[in-house]
């Protein structure tokens, strides 16, 4: 059975975004999976969401799993248009 690897990577810059030690996947990575991780709150400001997940195969057979994140979008009410959005 192959070993997987998992490098978050911010969408917008593409660097490697490190979540908090013992952070685990409960359940494979899919596109708008939002992540609560403490780390990862912290630095977006709210949860993040994945965007998309690429795998590639390593040399030493285990399968690298790269899962692009980015900030949660959400819509609120606000007396101004651009108050209507609020990244987090």
């Amino acid at each position: 059975m192959p070993r997987y690897t998992y490098r978050l990577v911010d969408n917008n810059t593409g660097e490697e975004v490190y979540p908090s030690d013992g952070f685990a996947f409960a359940a494979p990575p899919v596109p708008e999976h939002r992540i609560h991780d403490p780390e990862i709150m912290a630095r977006y400001g709210g949860p993040a969401i994945v965007d998309r997940v690429e795998e590639s195969e390593g040399a030493d057979g285990t399968i690298e799993v790269s899962v692009y994140i980015d900030a949660v979008e959400e819509v609120v009410s606000g007396d101004l248009t651009d108050e209507n959005y609020r990244r987090s």
